[in-house]
């Protein structure tokens, strides 16, 4: 037996033994059990936010980050919840036609370019 488990943007192929399968799915719907997805953030100027400030603002950040005994990235974790789901829909393995499609789109991304010479 094969299930998609969906969590989030993510999917997942479960497969084995029909009960089994039928058990560890029936898991995540277990409502003594919570998954939530776990996002890392760093608190850094970067060059999204670098070209906002001015010698002023970065002396502000630098004196800051001074005060507060900072010298390196900070970084935290926060939890959101995500959409679980399950089908059975069929796996969409690759055909002949697509591999050979993706062989020829490879062979002539890869070919040598001829460059004219001066």
């Amino acid at each position: 037996m094969d299930i998609r488990l969906k969590i989030g943007n993510s999917e997942y192929l479960i497969a084995g033994d029909n009960k089994k399968v039928i058990e560890f799915a029936g898991m995540f719907f277990d409502h003594d059990i919570v998954i939530k997805k776990l996002n890392g953030n760093y608190i850094n100027v970067d060059h999204y936010n670098v070209d906002q400030l001015d010698a002023k603002d970065i002396k502000e950040i630098k004196d800051f980050c001074s005060a507060n005994h900072i010298d390196d990235f900070q970084f935290y974790e926060d939890i959101e919840n995500v959409n679980i789901s399950m089908s059975d829909d069929r796996l969409k393995t690759i055909t002949p036609v697509q591999q050979n499609l993706e062989k020829l789109i490879k062979k002539l991304s890869n070919k040598p370019k001829l460059v004219p010479s001066a």
